[in-house]
């Protein structure tokens, strides 16, 4: 027999990040409301980010992964470029160069269509997990911004050695 799903409040329950008053709350919302429990936990400001997405992992049977505190290197950075990055809400943090995996955290763990263009794109195989959006978001902001700063100075240093 096939065990039955959890849900995220389910989880956040059995993890204690939720008492059994703050599940009733957020069930008495969801009813009322056309919002996701996902959602509802988030604005309610009760658990931090990172337990809800961790549980929202668990629930969808994806890894999750907490982004600020990974130091992402640029050689990996460069694997998947920064416009579709952005486009797919996706950073690398990752690379097992004896598997050939590139580990990418994403917003939509589970969009086969972003993960096969990025296999098709890289020459990889990614394995993709669950990351708050926001901190995607943030992560691509400042990570690829300092490959540019680098590439900035480098070329400036040329420019100076060129005119010695």
């Amino acid at each position: 027999m096939i065990p039955a799903q959890k849900n995220i409040l389910s989880i956040l329950l059995e993890r204690g990040r939720l008492t059994k008053e703050q599940a009733e709350k957020i069930k008495l919302s969801f009813l009322s409301s056309k919002k996701s429990y996902e959602r509802l936990l988030l604005e309610s400001n009760v658990l931090e980010k990172k337990d809800i997405y961790s549980a929202k992992a668990e629930e969808l049977s994806v890894p999750y992964t907490y982004l600020f505190d990974k130091a992402i290197s640029q050689d990996v950075l460069r694997y998947v470029s920064e416009p579709v990055a952005r486009r797919y809400n996706v950073i690398p943090f990752d690379y097992e160069t004896n598997k050939n995996i590139l580990f990418v955290a994403m917003e939509n763990p589970l969009d086969f269509q972003a993960i096969d263009f990025l296999e098709k794109k890289t020459g990889k195989r990614v394995k993709s997990y669950l990351a708050d959006p926001d901190e995607v978001k943030q992560k691509i902001e400042e990570d690829y911004s300092k490959g540019l700063a680098a590439e900035v100075k480098e070329a400036l240093k040329e420019t100076r050695l060129k005119k010695l």
